[in-house]
């Protein structure tokens, strides 16, 4: 069954209020159990390694691995994302986004890199926070404005500055008369004095 004919098959059947909960549960299952899996095969760990690293034995794994497995708990799969290095994102969606998200159930679409090889996280400039106001000027004192001011979550990222509204985020280049300023959100380098 071809991509459009299994949407528009989906489009119809869940005008129902019983089949669409039943099918976002069960693709919902599949989804999670899938993606464990491959996130473990890609780390190449074995049912018994993943468990021990997660603190849980064997037949564990192999059930959450099970795509008829349903009692997931949101305490297990962050345990889990930690072990993958990864971030758990959990939303509320609504029903129309089904007749797209069986497309994306597929090996490369499942395979997610942990944050050391995060092509975000890769550092090849040097970055400076122009803020004011008491904030980090530059990034190496930014570890101890997170340490000092843990309300205002802001992380070193390879792309800049990242976190509250009140970071200016831009990456500085030196230039002989001027600094290059390329900011980050926007992408459109500006000149600034020196």
């Amino acid at each position: 069954m071809m991509e459009n004919e299994i949407a528009n098959r989906l489009l119809t059947d869940l005008q129902d209020y019983d089949y669409r909960n039943i099918y976002d549960e069960g693709f919902l299952n599949s989804s999670i159990a899938m993606q464990i899996k491959i996130l473990r095969e890609q780390r190449g760990w074995s049912q018994v390694q993943l468990a021990q690293k997660v603190g849980m034995v064997q037949s564990r794994i192999s059930e959450i691995e099970d795509v008829n497995y349903s009692s997931w708990s949101i305490r297990t799969l962050k345990r889990l994302a930690r072990i993958f290095d990864l971030r758990l994102k959990v939303s509320f969606e609504e029903f129309g986004t089904l007749l797209t998200d069986f497309t994306k159930l597929d090996r490369e679409s499942l395979v997610k890199r942990s944050f050391s090889d995060d092509p975000a996280f890769k550092a090849t400039t040097d970055y400076v926070v122009t803020t004011g106001g008491g904030y980090p000027q530059t990034t190496a004192n930014l570890q101890g404005f997170i340490q000092t001011n843990r309300a205002y979550t802001a992380t070193y990222t390879a792309q800049g500055m990242t976190g509250g509204a009140f970071l200016n985020q831009r990456r500085i280049a030196m230039n002989p008369d001027r600094l290059l300023v390329n900011t980050i959100a926007a992408n459109k380098p500006e000149a600034i004095a020196a």
